[in-house]
């Protein structure tokens, strides 16, 4: 229940691309031309054989390519969004994470997903990938 109410607010609180702007005929056709708006893609990760609640974040496999990685992306406008998800009210266990990515297609959003260090690491595991249409607000792209 907690997952379902930290997705819904982040639905509420995150400005993102409407259903209207990605099913235009003209969205449609965004892998076509880069001056069109990306689809959105919901990442969401789950904890992989390799992460431990007894190892800090920075001592985890991955984790200074993960912050170098994710920062590059969110620079270039790739992922607006992207962060851990826990499973209690202190933020002491992590249970997973959460990426909002921009990319043409399912196929595209995979790649930077899969280049991912802390997937490459087993740190983290892709739980799904799913194209996201939000029901109130936009995120504007870089």
């Amino acid at each position: 229940m907690r997952f379902l109410v930290t997705v819904f607010t982040l639905m509420l609180l995150v400005p993102l691309p409407t259903a209207a702007d990605v099913l235009s005929a003209d969205s449609v056709a965004a892998h076509e031309s880069p001056d069109l708006p990306k689809k959105c893609y919901a990442v969401f990760f789950t904890t992989g054989p390799r992460f431990t609640h007894e190892t800090s974040p920075d001592g985890l496999p991955g984790m200074r390519a993960h912050v170098k990685y994710i920062k590059s992306l969110f620079a270039d406008g790739v992922v607006p969004l992207a962060g851990p998800l826990f499973e209690d009210e202190e933020m002491t266990r992590v249970s997973g994470a959460l990426y909002f990515v921009y990319a043409a297609n399912l196929e595209e959003a995979r790649a930077l997903v899969m280049r991912e260090p802390l997937v490459q690491e087993r740190v983290v595991e892709i739980s799904s990938i799913s194209l996201f249409l939000a029901g109130v607000g936009t995120l504007d792209q870089k």
